[in-house]
């Protein structure tokens, strides 16, 4: 099934809010880089910030089992229900992988 354009927005606003907040941590002079590739099967958008970066391992084991009423958390496991999501090594880039229509 195809995303839906309301879908994508919700998708990369969350990303963008996390990599403002939690990489840059809100410093006006960093910048987020937003790179989209298109392959045949899917679009790959790539968010990068200049933070530090972080371990994903415990994120990636959580996305099952997130309890969705909890005040904080919740964009990565929002972005997770419309599209398939990794990380670099660093983890300061998310690769939200999302099915072309067919």
């Amino acid at each position: 099934m195809a995303i839906t354009p309301e879908e994508l927005y919700l998708s990369l606003d969350e990303a963008i809010t996390n990599a403002m907040e939690h990489g840059n941590r809100w410093d006006p002079r960093k910048t987020i880089n937003v790179t989209v590739l298109a392959e045949d099967d899917e679009i790959h958008i790539l968010i990068t910030d200049q933070g530090k970066g972080f371990d994903t391992s415990e994120i990636e084991a959580q996305l099952n089992n997130r309890d969705i009423l909890r005040n904080r958390g919740r964009g990565i496991y929002i972005i997770n229900q419309f599209c398939r999501i990794s990380w670099n090594k660093k983890g300061n880039q998310i690769d939200l992988h999302i099915k072309r229509r067919a």
